[in-house]
């Protein structure tokens, strides 16, 4: 039975006394303006930190009138947004509302929108800088800002063709012309922002976003301060890896803007590093250019700035050679991936003789040799291979990208050579990489080789601005399913925007009958992914992304347009709902094509679900490992995601030793001699600890409303209770399931805490 352990001397360790004192009203620090005399609308003015906000009404053009101010649409800033009323004419050259901006920047700038629409035909305006589309916009839909279907009023940053935020570069500083031009009519504009913090959100700022900015000539008084809550410090890495670098400030008051800036140190000046915005700043590769770089983040609002302390960026030149870490083959189209564990030279990466492809059978000729544009992929063009042989490819005089490169030679990494996919597995599984495809209906699906990790070194994509629709743009793939009733898709897929994260899914011919209406049949839930992730989440209804067999038979599956720039890699459809492709690694399970032996059966088998153990003791790790033609190389033991054991010989046993007291989820990872795996099912197991819980801090926060609570010590899950006297009867359960640090909120002028737990 579960005991609540409460320790000894409560009074002084575990509960607190908050006495709360009346405090004096606070003057919020803030800015306003004071337009100092009589003159006609002077140009909006870029302030310090980078920011132009103005409402749409306040334009200083309209050149054909057919833009209006509208009163009716509810919810716009200052109770006045623009609207190009439907069937109104007008063009994109003279039916704009142009706004006249002094730039005190250069580079890149990214324009918010706050807008609305009633449908898909009226959420479109056109951006217009100096009388034309952005050059970095000229093409396509590029210049085109959208997203804002179907939304009374909302902010996006979203451009039409392209990805990404809506951008535009400045070269000079100076009188620029901002417009919005007609596109679609039926848009209504409210409000919009510029700003050159790539990091900026203006929902942050509640539902309106920050206060419009001043004009030329109108003076502000600012009482902002910002102050540094954390520098960066020196940081070093290896040569080819990445580093990343941290910091933030505060301001005062706390609904004010302020930007984040990091700088590099370049002779004797900081010079701002381009789209360096935010908390946090990767390098990545982290290439000896960068050794003994100075930097810093400078904080910058309206009349204040101020910047941290400096960091040393140290680079460790690189001595290791590169690894291939895996090679995947497909007799069909004759050709093998070979990856690397880190970028390669294209000299010597594309050098066919630097590859030799072997197995029992003989010799594969290996054609040429293409270095993809990852830097870390190699694509062999091959002769003839044999569908289910082990392959062994074998590298010599491979270089890395290293300042003195380091050399591979001797280097060596096996695969299955692959046919053509097989019906549906025993286990319900139906496993393919986007790129084998049986049908490209218009074309203009294109293999894509540089875009993150993808499983089989390529993936596919419908490049943004190339046009297509659902009906004609798709990719076909016939597969044969031996059970009915409901199964569940699952993509891997990646996409830069909420413009490129969906495509349509079909089957025979049509949506499934179950995802016919609005959009069901959409596959969503990858928007801001560079690398490729592992989804099953319909863009409406319920997760996961389900169909329906009805009876069993070969299907044609579709992967059809909806927004271009969405990048697809590989598939998986099951009948269970208990499957994941991520217990299978990031890659998921290889395809199930002939070839591919069928993985073992694994079994955890020690520890046992449920178990008990006492911190400090070591924890004995067993697996079971069925019969399989595989030939398993090591295990690997996980607690949730940390690698906490590794086996290299049979029959893989292991120990774990040091586990912290908690709850753990443990698993194994059998692993064969081509890299693929097989995951056991998950056991839960919890080390207990005898250690007290203290208090180790207590405060009120800057509002003093709340207090912050931080402990150590015991074993969660945690409650904490509170009473209006030390010696209550009953405690009251304020929370449960909390960890540390808490934040409460403090009611009354006192009170008791404590902390409990099993």
């Amino acid at each position: 039975m579960k005991k609540h352990r409460i320790t000894k001397g409560v009074a002084s360790v575990w509960q607190c006394l908050i006495t709360r004192s009346t405090l004096a009203p606070v003057i919020a620090l803030g800015l306003f303006f004071v337009q100092t005399q009589a003159q006609e609308q002077s140009p909006l003015m870029q302030g310090e930190d980078g920011f132009v906000i103005w409402e749409a009404e306040d334009f200083d053009r309209n050149p054909d009138e057919l833009w209006i101010a509208d009163i009716d649409r509810e919810g716009a800033s200052g109770e006045v947004s623009m609207l190009i009323p439907n069937g109104a004419g007008g063009n994109e050259n003279n039916t704009q509302l142009q706004y006249d901006i002094i730039f005190t920047h250069t580079g890149t700038h990214i324009i918010w929108y706050r807008a609305g629409a009633d449908s898909g035909k009226d959420d479109s305006i056109w951006l217009h800088l100096d009388g034309e589309r952005p050059p970095n916009r000229a093409t396509g839909n590029q210049a085109s800002m959208t997203g804002f279907n179907g939304t009374i009023f909302a902010w996006y940053s979203k451009a039409q063709d392209g990805g990404g935020q809506m951008t535009f570069d400045i070269d000079e500083p100076g009188l620029h012309t901002i417009a919005v031009a007609r596109r679609e009519d039926g848009a209504f504009v409210d409000k919009f922002i510029i700003t050159t913090d790539s990091s900026f959100n203006p929902d942050n700022f509640g539902e309106f976003g920050p206060p419009s900015t001043p004009r030329e000539g109108e003076e502000v008084e600012s009482n902002n301060q910002v102050e540094f809550t954390l520098n960066p410090v020196n940081t070093e890495g290896v040569e080819n890896t990445s580093v990343t670098l941290t910091g933030d400030a505060t301001i005062t008051p706390e609904d004010a803007l302020m930007v984040l800036q990091w700088q590099r140190k370049v002779g004797d000046e900081f010079i701002d590093l381009s789209g360096q915005n935010g908390t946090s700043f990767m390098v990545n590769p982290l290439t000896l250019d960068w050794n003994r770089a100075v930097m810093r983040l400078k904080a910058t609002t309206i009349g204040a700035s101020t910047v941290s302390q400096e960091a040393i960026i140290s680079v460790i030149p690189e001595t290791d050679p590169p690894k291939a870490i895996r090679a995947q083959g497909n007799a069909i189209q004759q050709r093998v991936f070979v990856t690397f564990s880190e970028p390669l030279s294209d000299a010597s990466a594309e050098i066919a003789e630097n590859y030799k492809i072997t197995s029992a059978e003989g010799s594969t000729e290996v054609i040429s040799a293409l270095l993809l544009n990852n830097s870390r992929t190699v694509l062999l063009e091959t002769s003839e291979m044999v569908v289910g042989s082990k392959y062994t490819v074998t590298l010599n005089n491979i270089a890395d990208t290293a300042a003195t490169s380091n050399i591979l030679n001797g280097g060596q990494v096996k695969f299955y050579s692959l046919g053509y996919l097989l019906p549906q597995t025993d286990d319900g599984l139906i496993v393919f990489e986007a790129e084998s495809y049986d049908v490209n209906t218009d074309d203009l699906w294109v293999e894509d080789f540089s875009r993150g990790t993808p499983s089989g070194g390529v993936s596919m994509v419908l490049p943004n601005g190339a046009g297509g629709n659902e009906g004609s743009s798709q990719l076909l793939y016939d597969v044969e399913f031996i059970y009915t009733d409901v199964h569940i898709v699952w993509y891997r897929a990646s996409g830069d925007s909420g413009n490129d994260d969906s495509s349509w899914f079909w089957l025979d011919e049509a949506r499934p009958a179950n995802r016919v209406d609005g959009n069901l049949a959409s596959m969503s839930g990858f928007s801001g992914k560079s690398d490729f992730v592992w989804v099953s989440d319909p863009q409406e209804g319920p997760s996961p992304y389900t169909i329906e067999i009805d009876e069993p038979g070969v299907y044609t599956i579709a992967l059809a347009r909806r927004e271009d720039g969405a990048f697809f890699d590989k598939f998986v459809i099951t009948d269970s709902f208990d499957f994941n492709p991520n217990d299978f690694g990031p890659l998921g399970p290889p395809e199930t094509r002939e070839g591919s032996p069928a993985l073992p059966e694994v079994t955890l088998m020690t520890p046992l679900d449920g178990e008990e153990f006492e911190s400090g003791e070591v924890i004995s790790l067993e697996v079971e490992i069925g019969d399989s033609d595989r030939e398993i190389v090591r295990v690997q033991y996980f607690a949730g995601e940390e690698l906490v054991a590794e086996s290299t010989t049979k029959p893989f046993n292991a120990e774990w030793v040091g586990a912290v007291a908690g709850e753990h989820d443990l698993s194994a990872a059998v692993i064969d001699d081509v890299n693929d795996l097989a995951v056991t099912e998950h056991v839960f197991v919890t080390v207990f600890t005898d250690e007290p819980i203290q208090i180790t801090s207590l405060d009120l926060d800057g509002t003093r409303a709340n207090l912050i609570m931080e402990w150590q010590g015991g074993i969660g899950p945690y409650t904490v209770q509170k009473a209006a006297s030390l010696n209550a009867p009953v405690w009251e359960d304020v929370d449960i399931d909390v960890e540390s640090p808490l934040s409460l909120p403090v009611d009354g002028t006192i009170g008791f805490f404590r902390i409990v737990a099993p």
